[in-house]
C-alpha cells in the first residue's frame, strides 16, 4: 500500500512510524495541485448551472456573475484563474465589454476590453494564494469554463555573488513590458489606462521566455500611489506595491531576470510628474527626498530577492525638451539622483547589498552620457550597470510621419559608431561598467523587413563590442500602425510581425 501526506513547506525533518509492515520507500516531492474546472454555459442576465470538477468547491451562476467559493489555494506556487468566454457578436458602437474578477467587492483583475472578433477567447488572471472566493463578471459573451490551476514553473536557481559584468553575461536578450505598470492619466497610474486593456499574467512571461528572451524590464510609474507620511517620509500604497510584487514574482517564476524602475514619474510631458531635474536649491532637495523614500519602499519590499531582480533608478530624465542642450545643473541633478538611488538601496540592507543596480546619464542619451555622466560611489564593488537608450535615427525609429526605410551602409556605420562610442566610454577606468541598452526599437510603418534589419544589426554591433552590452527591445503592446508589439497581450502569443523581429533579435537576419 502507498500512503501520501501533505506536510508544511517549512518542515525540515520527518519520522515515519509504521508497524506490521516493511517500509520500502519514502518519497518527498512537490505535488502540483489538481485543476479545478467549472463548466457550463452562463450569460449575464440569466441564472444557469455551472458544474465543478471538485464537489467541495461551490459555485453559483446568478444573473449578474458567477460566484466561486469554498476553496483553498494552500500549496499553490503560482495560482491562476482562467476564464473561457465565447463572443457571438462584435459591438457595433465599438463599446468595451466587461471581463473582470472580483473578490470581497474589490476588483482583483481584468478590465473593460475591446471585442474585435467573434469566437472563444481565454483570459488568465494571476491571483493571491490567500484567495478563497471570487466573482466572474463578464458581459457580451457566454462563459463556458472557469479553471483554477497552479501555473507553476520549476523554482529558478538562486543567483548571488555575481558582479554586474558576470550578471550581464547571464541576462541574454531582454524585452520591455511597456505601457502596462508605467501607464498614467491625469496624475494617476493604472495598469490598463493605455492601449493594453488586460493586466499582465504569468502566461505572458512564459511566452516571452519561450520566444528566447531571458530578461524582462518592467517599467513602473508610482505618482498618486506615493504616500507622504505625517513625519515627512514617503512610502508606496501597499495594495499597489503588492501588485508590482505579484508581476515581478510572475516574471521570476517564468525563469526571467527582472528589472524594475521608476518610469513616468519623471516623464517628459506627463501630467503631475514630480521627478524634475530642472528644479534647484531646496525644491530639488525635496525631489531627492521623495525619490529616496520611494526607492526605500521598493527596496524594503524586495529585500529578500536575489540577483534575479535588478533595480534601475529612473528612465529618461530630461528638461522637457529632447532637442535642447542640458544645463550644467541639470546634468549634475541626474548624477546626484544616481548617487541617492545607490545609497538608498544599499542602506536598506538585506540582499540589496548584493543587488546589481542600473544608473544612467541625462535622457539615457549616448552623447549626453559620454559628456556628463559621473559614476556614483557604491559600497558594493562591481555591482553597477550603465543604461542608455537607442532610437536613432529618430525619423525612422519614432517619427510616425517620416521614413520607414533603414539599412544603407551609412545607416549601419552610424549605428556601429554609436555602439563603439558607448563601449569605449564604459571601458574607461573611471567607469568600468557593463552597458544596458534599456530601450531600442522602431515603430511599425508596414516595414517589417526594414525593422528586422534594424533589430538585427543593433544586436550584432552591440555583441561585437569589448564592453558587455545587454539589449532590451521596446514593446508597448500595440500591434497596430506605429506600434511596437512583438506579442499580442490578449492572447499571450507572438504576433506574425513579432516572430520576424524576434528572429532578427536572436541573430538570424531576414
Amino acid at each position: 500500500m502507498t500512503y501520501s501526506y501533505s506536510i508544511s513547506g517549512e518542515a525540515h525533518q520527518i519520522a515515519a512510524c509504521f508497524d506490521a509492515c516493511t517500509v520500502t520507500e519514502i518519497k518527498i516531492y512537490d505535488k502540483v495541485p489538481d485543476d479545478i474546472v467549472i463548466t457550463g454555459n452562463w450569460t449575464k442576465g440569466t441564472e444557469s448551472t455551472m458544474t465543478s470538477s471538485d464537489s467541495d468547491v461551490w459555485t453559483y451562476a446568478g444573473a449578474e456573475n458567477i460566484y466561486v467559493f469554498n476553496f483553498s489555494l494552500e500549496g499553490y506556487r503560482s495560482p491562476t484563474v482562467e476564464v473561457t468566454a465565447n463572443y457571438s457578436s462584435i459591438p457595433a458602437d465599438g463599446s468595451y465589454m466587461q471581463a473582470e474578477l472580483y473578490s470581497d467587492n474589490a476588483k482583483i483583475g481584468g478590465s473593460f476590453i475591446p471585442v474585435t472578433e467573434t469566437g472563444p477567447r481565454t483570459f488568465t488572471f494571476d491571483v493571491s494564494k490567500d484567495l478563497t472566493e471570487f466573482n466572474v463578471c463578464f458581459d457580451g459573451c457566454t462563459v463556458t469554463k472557469v479553471k483554477i490551476y497552479d501555473n507553476r514553473s520549476p523554482i529558478p536557481a538562486q543567483v548571488s555573488g555575481k558582479t554586474a559584468d558576470e550578471l550581464a553575461g547571464m541576462m541574454g536578450k531582454a524585452w520591455n513590458l511597456g505601457n502596462a505598470l508605467d501607464s498614467t492619466s491625469d496624475g494617476t497610474v493604472g495598469e490598463t489606462l493605455w492601449n493594453n486593456k488586460f493586466p499582465v499574467s504569468k502566461e505572458m512571461f512564459d511566452a516571452v521566455k519561450a520566444a528566447g528572451f531571458d530578461t524582462v524590464r518592467i517599467p513602473v510609474s508610482y505618482m498618486d500611489k506615493i504616500v507622504e507620511n505625517a513625519d515627512g517620509t514617503y512610502t508606496i500604497d501597499s495594495a499597489y506595491m503588492a501588485r508590482v510584487k505579484q508581476v515581478v514574482d510572475a516574471a521570476i517564476s517564468a525563469n526571467l531576470f527582472v528589472i524594475v524602475n521608476i518610469h513616468n514619474d519623471g516623464g517628459n510631458g506627463v501630467e503631475d510628474m514630480w521627478l524634475d531635474i530642472t528644479k534647484t536649491g531646496s525644491d530639488f532637495t525635496a525631489v531627492q527626498n521623495k525619490f529616496a523614500g520611494v526607492w526605500s519602499s521598493i527596496a524594503n519590499t524586495f529585500a529578500d530577492y536575489d540577483q534575479k531582480l535588478i533595480f534601475e533608478g529612473f528612465n529618461e530624465l530630461n528638461n522637457g525638451n529632447y532637442n535642447s542642450t542640458p544645463s550644467t545643473s541639470e546634468i549634475a541633478n541626474v548624477n546626484s539622483l544616481n548617487a541617492k538611488f545607490v545609497e538608498t538601496v544599499r542602506n536598506v540592507g538585506g540582499k540589496n547589498i548584493d543587488r546589481v543596480l542600473i544608473v544612467s546619464g541625462y535622457n539615457a542619451n549616448i552623447n549626453n552620457t559620454i559628456e556628463g555622466f559621473v559614476k556614483p560611489n557604491d559600497t558594493s564593488a562591481n555591482r553597477l550597470m550603465l543604461s542608455v537608450h537607442y532610437y536613432d535615427p529618430y525619423d525612422f525609429a519614432l517619427d510616425e510621419n517620416e521614413t520607414g526605410s533603414w539599412g544603407t551602409d551609412d545607416d549601419k556605420t552610424i549605428m556601429e559608431d554609436n555602439m563603439i562610442s558607448i563601449s569605449d566610454f564604459a571601458l574607461l577606468s573611471s567607469i568600468d561598467m557593463p552597458i544596458f541598452i534599456g530601450e531600442y526599437g522602431a515603430a511599425n510603418k508596414n516595414n517589417t523587413s526594414a525593422r528586422a534589419d534594424y533589430y538585427y544589426w543593433l544586436n550584432y554591433y552591440a555583441n561585437d563590442q569589448d564592453a558587455t552590452i545587454v539589449t532590451a527591445c521596446w514593446d508597448n503592446g500595440d500591434i497596430g500602425q506605429n506600434g511596437f508589439a512583438l506579442f499580442d497581450r490578449t492572447t499571450n502569443t507572438v504576433t506574425p510581425t513579432g516572430s520576424t523581429l524576434i528572429n532578427a533579435i536572436m541573430g538570424n537576419p531576414s
